[in-house]
Parts: C-alpha cells; sequence; structure tokens
C-alpha cells in the first residue's frame, strides 16, 4: 500500500512537470554541448597555431645564432690572417713548429669561442696542420665550405656533417701580400647551439641525421669512446647525433621527420611526468644546400594548457547558472515560449538529421530570442566542423602506418630464425619437419609482403610515397624490365613482345615506372596460357606518356572492372585469391601512378584477355599528391563527371556540367556529340578533345548514368 502511494506520487510530480520545460532544458542542454565543442575545437586551433608560431620563432633563433657565430668565426679568422708572426711561422713549413705555436692561440679561442676545430690548408687543398689533432695531416680537403672559399676568394661558411657530428665551419683565404699561401679554418661543433637555444628557452632539443650521411662503423666507435650507448637501430631512416636530454623523444620517428624535412611545423602533444610539451620541429640546410638534418623541439605548454582548461570551467559555470535561469523562466512563461521552444525543436531535429544550414527566426524581444540567435551561429560552427574529416582521415592513415611498422618490427628475426632452421643451422630435420617448416615460412613471408604493402599505402594515403625524379631513359628502363621478367616465362612459353615509339629523356621516377610494369606484366603471366604473347607498348600522347601491358588471358567482366582497383576486391575470376597475392596490389599500382599525376584503367573482355593502361606525365609534379584508397569516400560517375567537366573547361565547367545533365541524360553518345561541338567551335583544343574522350571513356566505361529528363530546353554548348 505504502509502495502504490509512492508511486502515484511520482506520477503526480512528473505529470506536473511541463513537457515544454523539458524541452527547453534539453534544447538548452544540446546548444551547451555545441558551445562546449566549438570551444574546445577553436581553443585547441589556436593552440596548435602558437605551437607553430613558437617552432617557427626557435628557428628563427636557430639562424640568428648560425649567423652570429658565423661572424664571430669571420672576424676571427680576419684576425688570425693579420698576425705576422703566426704568418712567418707558417711561411717555415714547419709543421710542429706551427703547430706549437699556434696551440695556445687554438686553446684561447676554445675556452672564448667554444673553437673545436683550427686547421692551416695548403693553396692545393691539402691539409698541413691541424691545431685540435697534430697527428692527422695530408688529406685533401673537399668540403663545400672550403670549395665555396676557394671558388670565390672570399670566406666560405655553413654548417656541415662530419663523421659523426655537425659542425659550423669558416673557411678563408690566406695572403702573403697578393700570394696565396692556403687557407684558414675554424670550426664549431653545434652540440653548443642546442645548450645555448636551452638556456634562452625552457625546451629541450633532439638533432637527427639521416644514416645515410654517416658510416655505421664509425659511429660505433665514437659513441663507444664518449661510453654512451650504440643507438644506430633506435630508426629505420635516421639516427640521433645530440640532444639536450638523456631521455628519448617519443615523437621521434622517421614519418615525422620526413614530415619536418619539408615543413616547419607542430607534430602532437606530449605529456611527460607532470608537464606537457608539444612536439615539432625544422630541418638544417648544410653548406651544400642538401637539408641532411632534422632538429625536433620540445615546447613546455603546460601553464597554456592550464589557462585553457580554466576558461572551460568558466565558461561551463557560466552556462549552468544560466541554464538554471532558464528553467525557472520556462515555469513562469511556459506559455509564451511554447511557440518559439517548436521551432527550436524543429530545428533540432534538422540537426540531428545532418543538415547545419537551418535557421530560427524568434522575435520575442527577450532571452528566448538571443537563444535563437546563439543557436543560429551554433549551426554555422557545425557546418565548419566537417572538415574534421580530413583530420580523422588522416588519423586513420597515422594508425594504419603505425600499425603496419609495429607489426612488421617482429617480421625480420622471425624470417631470419625460420631460414636458420631451413638450412638445418640447429640441426637436421626430417622430411615432416622440413615439409611443415615449408608451409610456415610461405605464410610468414606472405604475411611480411602484406605488412610492406600496408605500409606502402599508407605512404600513398599521406602523400609521403617517396619519388626519386631523374633524367630516366623510358626505352632502356622497359628493355630492363622485359629482360628481367623473361626469367619467369620458361615453363608457360609464354613471349613478351615491345612495341615501342621513340621516346623522349624525361624526368621521372624509373623504379616507381619498373614497380608498376614489373606488377602488370607479373599479372600477365600469371593469367596467360601456355604459349601466350604479352605485349608492352610505350608512346608519347600529347603531354604524357601512355603505358600498356596486353595479354590474351582470361579477362576481366564489365562489372568487375569499375572496382578492379579497389583494396581487397576480388572478381569472380580474379587475380588475387587465385594467385595468393595480397589483394592490394592493383590499389598500390593506382595509388603510384596518381600520386604522380598519371591515371591508370583496363580494357578487358572475358576470355579475350586484358589491357592495362597508364600515364606517366612528362613534367613530374611539384608536390606527391594524397591518394585515398582504403579510407575514400567512393565517388560516383555523376560526381567524377562533374570533375572531368571543371578539369577540362575551367571556371566555367561546373556551371556547364549542370546545364547539361539538366538538358540531356548523362550517357556515352550525347557526351561525345557535345565534346564534337566544344571542338568544333574551336571551344577547346584537339588536346583537350583527346583528353575529354578519353576521360569520359574510363569513367562511363560503357554504362550511362540514368538522370530524369527535365523540361529545360536543350541548349548548345556555352562560348567563352
Amino acid at each position: 500500500m505504502e509502495e502504490e502511494k509512492q508511486f502515484n506520487l511520482k506520477k503526480l510530480l512528473f505529470g506536473r512537470i511541463s513537457r515544454k520545460v523539458i524541452f527547453i532544458l534539453s534544447s538548452f542542454l544540446l546548444v551547451v554541448l555545441l558551445i562546449m565543442g566549438s570551444i574546445v575545437y577553436f581553443q585547441n586551433q589556436i593552440l596548435k597555431e602558437q605551437f607553430i608560431n613558437a617552432i617557427i620563432e626557435t628557428e628563427e633563433d636557430y639562424i640568428d645564432l648560425q649567423e652570429g657565430s658565423i661572424r664571430t668565426l669571420s672576424s676571427t679568422l680576419e684576425a688570425i690572417s693579420r698576425n705576422p708572426e703566426l704568418k712567418k711561422v707558417y711561411l717555415e713549413k714547419d709543421r710542429e713548429k706551427l703547430f706549437n705555436y699556434g696551440q695556445p692561440l687554438f686553446q684561447e679561442l676554445k675556452n672564448k669561442y667554444q673553437i673545436t676545430h683550427f686547421y692551416f690548408i695548403l693553396p692545393d687543398g691539402h691539409n698541413f696542420v691541424r691545431l685540435h689533432n697534430q697527428d692527422k695531416y695530408g688529406d685533401l680537403i673537399q668540403r663545400a665550405t672550403f670549395l665555396k672559399a676557394k671558388e670565390t676568394k672570399n670566406v666560405g661558411a655553413g654548417i656541415e656533417l662530419g663523421k659523426t657530428a655537425y659542425a659550423l665551419r669558416a673557411v678563408m683565404p690566406y695572403y702573403n701580400e697578393n700570394e696565396l699561401i692556403g687557407y684558414i679554418e675554424l670550426g664549431q661543433e653545434i652540440d653548443e647551439f642546442l645548450e645555448i637555444m636551452k638556456k634562452e628557452k625552457p625546451n629541450q632539443f633532439s638533432l637527427i641525421v639521416k644514416k645515410e650521411y654517416l658510416i655505421e662503423s664509425d659511429w660505433e666507435s665514437s659513441r663507444e669512446v664518449k661510453g654512451l650507448r650504440n643507438n644506430w637501430n633506435d630508426l629505420e631512416e635516421y639516427i640521433e647525433i645530440s640532444s639536450t636530454t638523456e631521455e628519448t623523444f617519443s615523437c621521434l620517428s622517421d614519418e615525422n621527420a620526413d614530415i619536418l624535412k619539408e615543413e616547419t611545423t607542430y607534430i602532437e602533444k606530449l605529456n611527460l611526468e607532470d608537464k606537457i610539451f608539444a612536439c615539432g620541429g625544422f630541418s638544417i640546410m648544410d653548406a651544400s644546400g642538401e637539408k641532411s638534418g632534422t632538429i625536433f623541439s620540445l615546447i613546455d605548454v603546460t601553464e597554456e594548457q592550464k589557462s585553457m582548461y580554466t576558461v572551460r570551467y568558466v565558461i561551463l559555470f557560466m552556462l549552468i547558472i544560466l541554464i538554471s535561469i532558464v528553467i525557472w523562466a520556462g515555469h513562469i512563461a511556459k506559455r509564451k515560449i511554447s511557440k518559439p521552444i517548436e521551432k527550436l525543436k524543429w530545428a533540432t531535429e534538422e540537426i540531428e538529421k545532418g543538415n547545419f544550414n537551418v535557421k530560427v527566426d524568434i522575435k520575442t524581444g527577450d532571452e528566448l530570442e538571443k537563444l535563437g540567435e546563439s543557436f543560429n551561429k551554433t549551426t554555422e560552427v557545425l557546418s565548419n566542423l566537417d572538415k574534421e574529416k580530413k583530420q580523422v582521415d588522416k588519423a586513420k592513415t597515422e594508425f594504419l602506418s603505425i600499425t603496419s611498422h609495429e607489426l612488421r618490427s617482429p617480421m625480420t628475426p622471425m624470417l631470419a630464425q625460420l631460414q636458420m632452421m631451413e638450412g638445418d643451422y640447429f640441426g637436421k630435420l626430417n622430411t615432416k619437419q622440413k615439409e611443415s617448416l615449408d608451409i610456415v615460412l610461405r605464410n610468414t613471408k606472405r604475411l611480411d609482403n602484406i605488412i610492406k604493402d600496408f605500409l606502402e599505402i599508407s605512404r600513398i594515403e599521406a602523400a609521403r610515397l617517396k619519388f626519386k625524379f631523374v633524367k630516366t631513359d623510358l626505352t632502356k628502363t622497359i628493355k630492363l624490365i622485359v629482360e628481367e621478367m623473361e626469367g619467369f616465362l620458361p615453363e608457360k612459353r609464354i613471349k613478351i613482345i615491345t612495341e615501342i615509339e621513340k621516346l623522349p629523356i624525361i624526368t621521372a621516377d624509373p623504379d616507381r615506372i619498373g614497380q608498376v610494369l614489373r606488377n602488370l606484366i607479373n599479372n600477365a603471366i600469371k593469367f596467360t596460357k601456355e604459349n601466350g604473347k604479352i605485349i608492352i607498348r610505350a608512346k608519347q600522347e600529347g603531354n604524357v606518356i601512355l603505358f600498356s601491358v596486353q595479354d590474351n588471358g582470361v579477362g576481366i567482366s564489365k562489372k568487375d572492372k569499375e572496382r578492379l582497383f579497389e583494396p581487397f576486391y576480388q572478381a569472380d575470376n580474379m587475380y588475387q585469391h587465385k594467385s595468393g597475392g595480397t589483394g592490394l596490389g592493383l590499389a598500390i599500382i593506382r595509388g603510384i601512378v596518381e600520386s604522380q599525376g598519371g591515371k591508370v584503367w583496363i580494357e578487358s573482355e572475358l576470355r579475350k584477355g586484358s589491357k592495362f593502361l597508364f600515364t606517366v606525365p612528362l613534367i613530374p609534379v611539384k608536390k606527391i599528391k594524397q591518394i585515398k584508397l582504403l579510407f575514400s569516400d567512393k565517388e560516383n560517375g555523376e560526381l567524377k563527371l562533374k570533375k572531368l567537366f571543371k578539369e577540362i573547361l575551367g571556371p566555367i565547367g561546373e556551371n556547364e556540367f549542370e546545364n547539361f545533365k539538366r538538358s540531356k541524360n548523362l550517357n556515352h553518345e550525347e557526351i561525345k556529340k557535345y565534346i564534337y561541338e566544344l571542338s568544333k567551335n574551336s571551344i577547346i583544343s584537339k588536346d583537350k578533345t583527346e583528353e575529354f574522350k578519353k576521360g569520359i571513356s574510363q569513367i562511363l566505361q560503357g554504362k550511362d548514368i540514368k538522370l530524369e529528363r527535365s523540361n529545360i530546353k536543350k541548349r548548345g554548348p556555352v562560348k567563352e
């Protein structure tokens, strides 16, 4: 009975609560969440901008420090060159005497200016005396700073990488009256730079360099002499050569180093003990103009973060108070606010559907009108949040890259152990053991290939795919690849035929072109019958080189052609599941080709064979394109056509497409007639006409995009 009374009491209490008041509260809570979300987003954007500016400022400090040191070294060289007693001793060409005479001067410079290197160099470039190393002399100096001083007959200065460290060097011609008697060189190891910058600001610094510029044995020896751990294998392509802290930065990675080599920027935020740091950096330009090193910087942003959280708490507190006021006002004036609340309810439902362009028109002259205005401003913020999608895509790509890298790390020792077992390194195996081991080894190699493919795709999606553009003889490249691939043919007695027209020498990456050709030829070999043939063609078409690999194998159906270059897509008779491939090969081919501004497509018919075609621009792209493969939003045919219209016709392309779509069906024949009219009226050039036709063929591939005809009259093409 008591429980029934309590139930009725609850029912009575809740029944008296106005639904409109509840709706007011819900709507306002939504606004609060949106406002807080917007505040958090914009605060993070502002902080990110501050971090980037702080890193840029650090780079400027480094440059100022370098330039100041160069001025100091240059003025010191000038003073040394005017010392008559030193010059007299040098002209005697007595190494020991010059070394003994110059030692006090070297020690003074070392203590006063942190000079670590002092050379006297003969006019022919051979080292005469090293005041910092008496036993080493006679070697030929070929450093960029020396060559610059020799060429300009003036001071040559800049950062240069030695065997194990960077040094700032300055070289000056040494004259006796008007006669060149040699060169004087001073050097200063830039480890001191990092310590100086650390004293100026409470930041930590780490200097890394590409391994290709160092010799591993020299590095191991230097670390052993200094009593330091050999860190050669900490990173794959880079190595840390100097740091202001014994702790290793968690943001040190090959990927981050590659990013900082391209631009000075902020990478990520790190929590270290009880402090928060922003990690970023910039590249070092050496005397030869090469970006060989990168400086990582950890900037203490603890106070900035605390201030940001304080602002959020204050705003949240104010919003809570405001909510209380709204609830109180709702009880007093629920009739007055009923209609505005309905508008807010409708607008909220539209937002939930994804319509962020909705607006509410509330004219009450009170807080509700202001609330409506705030709501409208919030929807504007929401429409901008779509930009974050790009950041999410980037996060996905980074996750893929990191995961693949971590998976790959243990694969090398696993394969090595398995191969040692196969070679009876751990004892002779019986037949059954060898068969089992062969299965494990084969599948481990396949797994390693899959991981490698994932790494390649992650680089493609992040626009970090490495290209080395050099002057390339494509005819020679194709012939070498064909000779290489012919070794796979004897069993099936397949003949490879090359039909190569005269090709120009272009700037391209022969290794990447070779990678694409090898994969396509390998696919052709797998699916070409015995005594079949594969035809490799290459010719110049306009501003591109057109390649094709044609076989008379199993062919591809029409429904499979459109999705053939998607990762993991398996056609009914297709490559991956029959050949034991990773399912990523053709996707990687697409990524490689499109990253450098080319196109790839297929022409095929079941049981008649396939022809894979791709293009390479005559002039390489200035910036590698970001190609979405795994996490892409697939374009439908209409979007692709719209994009093509814009590429061919320029600013009027989008409008022209919409007009055409309204007046005609988007089918192959209608578009061909339209292109003919454009060409006939000289609206587009002959090259543009051919490019337009090919683009349409690739998108439609024999299929039309069905649209309802409108009542709009047919129209001809627009003239510029």
